[in-house]
């Protein structure tokens, strides 16, 4: 298991850190709900990209 961990890690390393700094980027204080609506759609994107799903946040 941890091979194939590591196998797909290393075959989508720059993906993984472009997803990684995308969240980062989209940084919002917890009491700001504009920011964390932004946040939500930023993490709805990235899920629904990966997975072909899109999905529910309530």
């Amino acid at each position: 298991m941890e091979q194939k961990i590591l196998a797909y890690y290393k075959e989508h390393e720059a993906e993984i850190f472009e997803d990684l700094k995308t969240l980062v980027l989209a940084e919002a204080s917890t009491s700001d709900l504009e920011e964390l609506a932004q946040v939500r759609k930023v993490l709805e994107g990235q899920i629904t990209e990966k997975t072909g799903i899109v999905p529910y946040v309530y």
